[in-house]
């Protein structure tokens, strides 16, 4: 997680470093984090369907009652 956060410091827009930090946090029931992550990402990709849809499926994890 410590290299991929120097990566997006430096290079805050990259859709792959984004992507793999939201798998990451949300691997390891840190949906709130995962959240972040996706919603920097529809920053990045605005109108992507995909992404949308990521954040909707976390929004929800994140609401459930075992989440963090």
């Amino acid at each position: 997680m410590t290299v991929l956060k120097d990566i997006l410091a430096r290079h805050p827009g990259d859709r792959e470093t984004l992507l793999a930090l939201i798998s990451f946090s949300r691997d390891a029931g840190d949906f709130p984090t995962a959240l972040e992550y996706a919603e920097r990402l529809a920053n990045v990709r605005p109108g992507d369907p995909d992404v949308n849809a990521l954040i909707e499926n976390l929004r929800r994890q994140n609401k459930a009652p075992d989440a963090r």
